[in-house]
């Protein structure tokens, strides 16, 4: 009886893992596949805000941008929709307003805009 309960809990746990692997892969090729709709070249410049005398630098990285901020590494920003950008791994949100030249940079909760200079 022990037996076949195990057997159960791992066909189930199997399962899941499997099915979470799908979402990650699925996630992967959507975020590839917004990569390729979207020009960013549109996105490419230099950057500024008020308060504040960094310049950020965003260029293009094949199917992702990378956010260069002086004095850190390259960030690299996923497409997760249309000029919406993500790192996981820093925390940062970006969203692009392209007609406006601007981008609003959410991290650790605080929003800052920046514009094209």
């Amino acid at each position: 009886m022990k037996t076949k309960f195990f057997a159960v809990l791992f066909v189930l746990f199997a399962a899941q893992f499997v099915a979470a692997q799908d979402k990650t892969n699925a996630n992967a090729r959507t975020s590839r596949a917004l990569a390729k709709q979207q020009d960013f070249k549109t996105y490419h410049g230099a950057y500024s805000t008020t308060g504040s005398e960094d310049i950020i630098v965003i260029v293009d990285a094949g199917d992702r941008l990378l956010c260069k901020i002086p004095g850190k590494p390259s960030i690299p920003l996923e497409s997760t929709g249309t000029h919406l950008f993500k790192s996981e791994k820093e925390g940062i949100t970006i969203i692009f307003n392209p007609e406006k030249k601007q981008f609003i940079m959410t991290e650790k909760g605080v929003a800052r805009t920046y514009t094209k200079t």
